[in-house]
């Protein structure tokens, strides 16, 4: 079995099944999307060298946003530094200082995208420099739902997407933090728990709220 790398050699080593995303594709629409929105000349940040999944991702970028009429270039960064915002934010911000013509930073994870946000941040290239990512916290979600050109994010359509999306999640937690269970009394569910008090086993869930 194989899972998150590795798809397209599944064949070649006999895999039974792969599970995740073919990184490639991926990293194709994303770099499409990004020239399509106008970037010129994008930064595709790899924080795990060699990573195959990453390499792939990447790789797709340079495709898609080349295809379209931009410019890509890979950025790795040494593994040491994954997980270090500030360090890849200093990484990351020479690039950007060093060649102005970038104009959108691309990272793989949660806190390069953090990282890439910094560095546009710290140079003042926030109404110039888009950042996206592959990967989303609660950080990147509130940076796309607040708007901030000093992000370096520039809303959209999307913004609006989410912050029904957010909206709606606050308000799913805060009915189940007042203690309402409206699919609690549903049999199936009802079951669950009475088979789960009487035995000791069993994983109901929350039900739905519809």
């Amino acid at each position: 079995m194989m899972y998150n790398s590795g798809m397209d050699v599944k064949g070649d080593i006999s895999g039974i099944n792969y599970f995740g995303s073919d990184e490639f594709v991926a990293g194709e629409a994303g770099g499409r999307y990004m020239a399509e929105q106008g970037a010129q000349k994008i930064l595709c940040h790899i924080h795990t060298p060699g990573a195959v999944n990453h390499e792939a991702r990447c790789g797709g970028v340079e495709k898609g946003g080349t295809e379209a009429g931009a410019e890509v270039v890979i950025l790795r960064t040494p593994a040491n530094l994954d997980g270090d915002i500030t360090g890849l934010a200093e990484a990351i911000k020479s690039e950007l200082v060093a060649d102005q013509s970038f104009d959108a930073v691309i990272s793989l994870s949660a806190s390069s995208a953090d990282a890439s946000t910094n560095a546009v941040q710290q140079i003042g290239a926030g109404d110039r420099v888009m950042v996206g990512a592959f990967d989303l916290s609660e950080a990147a979600l509130n940076r796309i739902r607040g708007g901030h050109p000093e992000d370096g994010h520039r809303p959209a359509a999307l913004s609006a997407r989410l912050s029904r999306h957010l909206d709606a999640g606050r308000a799913y937690r805060l009915r189940h933090r007042a203690g309402h269970r409206s699919g609690a009394d549903r049999p199936r569910h009802r079951r669950c728990l009475e088979h789960r008090n009487r035995t000791g086993r069993g994983l109901c869930g929350r039900p739905l709220i519809r």
